[in-house]
């Protein structure tokens, strides 16, 4: 699966902006509705994030270093300063 690029999110265009025009089209579907996801995928594209280049370094290498970063975010230190995962066994 493609990684989408951040502006095409943004700014809706690409393969968003020829589905938010077949759903526009589709009399069924509710246009606050399409509204809203438009201003939620504005929003998305807006937030600070790494955009991972083809050439730049493997999809796994970057999946990997974001579960490390997650992974020591979610690891605290409990009152007798012994770290403790907030992750359930």
């Amino acid at each position: 699966m493609p990684i989408p690029d951040p502006s095409d999110v943004r700014k809706q265009t690409g393969p968003f902006e020829k589905a938010f025009n077949e759903h526009q089209k589709n009399d069924k579907i509710d246009r606050k509705k399409i509204q809203k996801w438009k201003d939620a995928m504005r929003e998305v594209g807006n937030l600070s994030g790494e955009h991972l280049l083809k050439r730049q370094r493997s999809e796994a290498k970057c999946i990997k270093d974001i579960v490390e970063v997650i992974s020591n975010k979610l690891t605290t230190l409990n009152d007798f300063g012994r770290e403790q995962s907030l992750l359930r066994d």
